[in-house]
């Protein structure tokens, strides 16, 4: 099932809005996936990361756990994602909803 485009939007505005309110600490990708996994499918929600990082809106970090000897991911934001929360600069695949942007 493909979800709605702009379903997706939302979802990357929601997304991109968490990572820049949690600056200027970075934001485990597990921690993007728990939150949303209840209304996101997990390929959608990593979709979604993709998309940002790809666009420059946010910025891959792979830190190499000590525990598990395995690398985990970690997000910050941009100038150009901050642009983008801050409606200074607009992408058509990303909608910031009005409520949660204040």
């Amino acid at each position: 099932m493909r979800t709605n485009k702009t379903i997706l939007k939302v979802l990357r505005g929601d997304i991109l809005l968490f990572i820049y309110d949690s600056a200027p600490a970075r934001v485990k990708e597990t921690s993007i996936i728990s939150g949303y996994y209840e209304y996101y499918t997990t390929s959608d929600i990593k979709r979604s990361i993709s998309y940002l990082a790809q666009s420059g809106y946010i910025r891959k970090n792979e830190v190499e756990s000590p525990i598990s000897n395995r690398c985990e991911a970690f997000y910050d934001i941009t100038p150009e994602g901050m642009k983008v929360v801050e409606k200074i600069k607009g992408d058509e695949g990303i909608t910031i909803m009005e409520e949660k942007a204040e």
